[in-house]
């Protein structure tokens, strides 16, 4: 884990101890700590749209991991939002080498980190709670190695900015359905391939979306449990070409193609309200 994430994980943790302090409008709302499996699909492809290679997992068991968040009331109808998930496993690759061979193999050390802080905007009408998001957070995806003497790790990472909104109403007594759709777009997006000296690709344009449809079941005055389905779209633009070296002597050149993000998780978290 980077300083950078470290420090940031520190303010969230700071912040929200601030607030649940605080005897004004400023307080902690509620507290969610859960479980999540993911379902990855990631594919590059050529400069004519062709698949290169790509790697995915099953929906249970291959990537597994935790999350946490805390929210907390700012004034009227507005929240402030620090969350953390962290998601670890293997993945399977399909591809090639770089000399044509096709390649089939298991990457083990795959995981991802995001963390993320969020102004809220929510409120309660007679046909259910709407809400409004804008986020800033920070996506660090490591995707892994495998035991193939020729393989390598590479480390995707970039902060990024979110904008969405949501929907939540109560379908029968003590349950509620929301749905959630928001649009995000990474900030100086990078990947830094471990392969000779190393190097670093500056990447295209990265945008996606996400959809977020949570099944809440309220079990006590305090305590809720959140069943949850997410889907995590981006697209990535290819990078420059950048120069490969190897004893600080010249390679080769090499570049990160075009590719697609679609992954799925599904997860259950308990969360407890301070109302």
């Amino acid at each position: 884990m980077s300083k950078r994430v470290a420090l940031y994980i520190a303010c969230a943790v700071l912040s929200t101890s601030l607030y649940a302090q605080s005897d004004n409008d400023y307080r902690l709302d509620s507290f969610e700590i859960g479980l999540q499996t993911l379902k990855m699909d990631y594919k590059e492809y050529d400069t004519g749209g062709n698949f290169l290679d790509g790697d995915s997992t099953d929906l249970f068991g291959d990537m597994n991991g935790i999350n946490a968040k805390a929210l907390f009331h700012l004034k009227d109808v507005y929240y402030i939002g620090a969350s953390i998930e962290y998601t670890k496993g293997k993945s399977h690759y399909e591809g090639s080498t770089w000399g044509g061979t096709p390649l089939s193999l298991t990457k083990d050390n795959v995981s991802i980190l995001q963390p993320e802080i969020s102004l809220i905007g929510k409120k309660e009408y007679n046909y259910g709670t709407l809400h409004s998001k804008i986020a800033f957070g920070y996506r660090e995806w490591k995707r892994g190695k495998s035991d193939y003497s020729g393989d390598y790790d590479e480390t995707y990472k970039w902060k990024y900015f979110y904008i969405g909104a949501g929907y939540k109403k109560e379908i029968a007594k003590r349950v509620s359905l929301g749905f959630s759709l928001g649009y995000q777009k990474a900030l100086s997006p990078e990947m830094k391939a471990y392969l000779y000296d190393g190097a670093t690709f500056k990447l295209g344009n990265t945008e996606g979306f996400k959809i977020e449809i949570p099944l809440e079941y309220t079990l006590t005055e305090r305590i809720d449990i959140i069943g949850f389905y997410r889907y995590d779209y981006w697209e990535i633009n290819h990078s420059d070409t950048v120069a490969l070296t190897s004893g600080g002597s010249f390679v080769t050149y090499a570049y990160e193609p075009d590719s697609k993000t679609k992954n799925s998780y599904l997860g259950i978290k308990l969360k407890y309200s301070f109302r």
